[in-house]
């Protein structure tokens, strides 16, 4: 999943906006999972803590591409996405 949210930011350095979003596409898809659901450990709060930084990356990364691609429906879709996910996260509101 990191690899797959890291492939996207470089599609994005390399301005490939279809390769950025087949891999974010693919990490978000991932991210979204439930992991283990009903389990509550310290160890596990960190893991779900740091999927939900991958799926933010992921839903940023297919916004910038939908962006770039001159899709405005798909960037207001994943910010829409991202706002869902973290209310209060400021970069999710400039798209």
């Amino acid at each position: 999943m990191p690899g797959a949210v890291e492939a996207a930011e470089r599609a994005l350095e390399a301005d490939d906006p279809e390769a950025a979003v087949a891999a974010a596409t693919r990490a978000r898809e991932l991210a979204a999972r439930p992991l283990l659901p009903g389990e509550e450990a310290p160890w596990l709060e960190r893991v779900r803590e740091q999927r939900r930084g991958w799926h933010l990356r992921a839903i940023d990364a297919l916004a910038e591409a939908a962006i770039r691609r001159g899709d405005g429906r798909s960037a207001v879709g994943s910010a829409e996405a991202a706002v869902a996910l973290e209310p209060l996260r400021e970069a999710a509101t400039r798209c």
